[in-house]
């Protein structure tokens, strides 16, 4: 039985950089068992949950993201929402996607959502033009975060990382070691790998492994799968399609109608009692 997929937050002390490392095999699997792509879609869908996964160590308790790719070259939608609680959910349409496009072309919206309704969601928009999925993630984390920050995503497990740069802890000391983003990759990418290619799953062994490489553990949180369809929510979108004729929903002859979840990709059987009675 697979564990439950986390997300830890380390602090490299020495060097000035925190590392967000996601094991993500439980979620993997699970999304992959509810979508029938063939096996380059779904690979596609695993580096995408991988890739933009970690981001959620920026939201403060209660605030949530959507992640919204509009891609023209090739053809498809693909969306993450996330929130601080772990809660996701993810889709890509269409749904028997097959391909792994080797770079994309078209819009990413970013949306951050704030518990309170009062607030509007903030939103920004990035266009790619002949852009790697890897890429996306980095852009927003320059453009949309404006951070030093990069994310990767290892070969051989169901994880990955992304790096952060912390700000100076004495910017008046000029002589304080400054090391760049790049540079730290190069110290630590060796160690890391290695990490990757053991492929634990373990919270105990994860945080056992990170303070053997002198990281010291600050938090864990769950990630996991969760849909908020209903069949009430059914019903209403149902309702919002439709104008007095509730006839033009229902194949001739038919009191009911299937309708399935994008997300979760469950069923609902919905009669036409159902949408004129509420």
């Amino acid at each position: 039985m697979l564990r439950e997929s986390r997300l830890f937050s380390f602090l490299d002390q020495n060097n000035n950089f925190c590392v967000y490392f996601f094991e993500g095999q439980k979620i993997i699997h699970d999304i992959i068992l509810m979508n029938k792509m063939g096996q380059h879609g779904l690979s596609f869908l695993r580096d995408f949950i991988l890739t933009f996964q970690p981001m959620i160590s920026f939201l403060k308790p209660g605030e949530g993201y959507g992640i919204y790719i509009d891609s023209q070259k090739p053809f498809f939608r693909l969306k993450i929402e996330s929130n601080a609680s772990g809660q996701m959910r993810t889709l890509i349409l269409p749904e028997k996607f097959t391909n792994y496009p080797d770079t994309i072309t078209g819009i990413c919206r970013v949306s951050k959502l704030f518990p309170n309704k009062e607030q509007k969601s903030y939103t920004s928009i990035i266009k790619l033009n002949e852009v790697r999925l890897c890429d996306i993630a980095n852009q927003i984390l320059k453009e949309s975060y404006q951070v030093q920050s990069e994310v990767y995503i290892s070969a051989k497990s169901d994880q990955s990382l992304m790096y952060m740069k912390m700000p100076k802890f004495n910017v008046d000391n000029i002589d304080e070691e400054d090391l760049s983003l790049f540079d730290y990759k190069k110290i630590v990418s060796e160690k890391l790998n290695f990490l990757f290619n053991k492929g634990l799953s373990e919270e105990k062994e994860i945080i056992h492994e990170f303070k053997k490489l002198n990281f010291q553990y600050l938090a864990s949180k769950p990630v996991f799968f969760k849909c908020a369809c209903s069949r009430d929510r059914m019903i209403l979108n149902l309702k919002s399609l439709i104008n007095s004729n509730h006839d033009e929903l229902f194949d001739p002859g038919k009191e009911s109608l299937e309708v399935d979840c994008d997300y979760c990709k469950t069923s609902y059987l919905i009669t036409k009692n159902e949408l004129l009675d509420r």
